[in-house]
């Protein structure tokens, strides 16, 4: 029986720890190869421009979903890539293209901004709940010492008792 079950080896390579020259192949294939191996480095808008006709190549392909792809990979892994280098990268592609990088730029940029609203609205929610917690404690020790000076307790007492100046 068991020679009839599957017999598998998983192989899983660092392709950022590649030397460039094991980077095989043509197309999206060479292109993910160096977006895997540059994708989180300064130098990746260099090493993209070095593979230009391969990246023309997946274009002409697969068209805007494919260079959707790269240009989505290339925000989540280098969000510090400004919106022109972007532009400058595929300018070569057409207008299609730069609009594709432009558009996709103002949505990631918007996603952004909800997702900061969002945390600053939690934010003032919480400080909203701690401030009114401080005037909650801080109106209760009021109520207790009109009390306490009603019952004829000196304010010396009172304020020692209750925090209150």
């Amino acid at each position: 029986m068991e020679r009839y079950l599957p017999s598998y080896e998983i192989l899983v390579h660092e392709v950022a720890q590649l030397p460039e020259q094991r980077l095989v192949g043509g197309g999206m294939a060479l292109v993910a190869f160096v977006l895997f191996k540059y994708g989180r480095s300064p130098e990746i808008l260099e090493r993209l421009s070095e593979f230009f006709s391969d990246l023309e190549r997946a274009w002409e392909k697969g068209g805007l979903p494919t260079l959707k792809q790269v240009l989505t990979y290339l925000h989540q892994v280098a969000p510090t890539l400004q919106r022109d280098d972007l532009g400058a990268l595929v300018r070569p592609l057409g207008d299609k293209a730069e609009a594709l990088a432009m558009t996709l730029e103002q949505k990631l940029v918007e996603e952004g901004r909800k997702q900061g609203r969002q945390e600053g609205w939690q934010a003032g929610r919480q400080e909203g709940r701690q401030e009114g917690r401080r005037e909650g404690r801080q109106e209760g020790k009021i109520a207790i010492a009109r009390k306490l000076l009603d019952r004829g307790h000196p304010a010396a007492e009172v304020a020692e008792l209750t925090g209150l100046d």
